[in-house]
């Protein structure tokens, strides 16, 4: 595989065209925050876990489920 540069990159960025550049950058940026978003995901359903358990634990919700 090629090795590519920042300088590889910015030229290939100067023939694009505004949409397409515009398009380049959403891209890069969601590459940027890709981390940050798996640990917010984790996060958000570490959190719905502890809710649900408060709300879906306890002997009425297992007398409901009993039949099942």
């Amino acid at each position: 595989m090629q090795t590519v540069t920042i300088e590889n990159v910015e030229e290939k960025l100067r023939s694009l065209s505004p949409a397409k550049l515009s398009a380049v950058y959403e891209f890069v940026s969601l590459l940027e925050n890709s981390d940050r978003l798996k640990l917010d995901t984790l996060d958000g359903m570490l959190l719905a876990e502890s809710v649900l358990s408060r709300e879906l634990g306890g002997a009425e919700e297992d007398s409901v489920w009993a039949d099942l």
